[in-house]
């Protein structure tokens, strides 16, 4: 008994409409291509692009420490020490002051960057090298 009720359930009855059949799902379009990034064209200046303003600060400031530290170079020094140093710096020269982490990216294109560690703290320190 239960297996013909298993078969009436299974098998359709004459009288029904016929089932649908399963049309399959259009076919997704392909991915775009990237678009070619256009050559760089080579350019000459006649005048040359003068160094931006927190990169000679930077300079400056580094040239500074070398006169007046000389103990200082060589070793590392805290970025703490520098920031409260490039703060002094822009009041005695009238100078317009960035963002220290500004004047932290310059400075580590001039001298040696580490993050030191020290009582569970870390901090960034600069190496002042020779002067030239």
């Amino acid at each position: 008994m239960a297996w013909a009720l298993r078969k009436q359930i299974t098998e359709p009855e004459p009288d029904s409409p016929p089932v649908p059949e399963v049309v399959p799902s259009p076919t997704p379009s392909p991915a775009p291509r990237p678009r070619r990034r256009a050559k760089s064209l080579p350019v000459y200046r006649l005048y040359p692009a003068p160094e931006p303003e927190p990169y000679r600060q930077a300079e400056t400031l580094l040239h500074e420490i070398q006169r007046d530290a000389e103990d200082a170079v060589g070793k590392y020094v805290p970025a703490r020490d520098l920031e409260r140093l490039y703060g002094e710096l822009c009041e005695r020269e009238h100078w317009n002051p960035h963002h220290w982490s500004v004047m932290g990216f310059e400075l580590g294109k001039l001298c040696e960057r580490v993050c030191k560690k020290a009582r569970g703290r870390r901090f960034n320190c600069y190496r002042i090298p020779r002067a030239n």
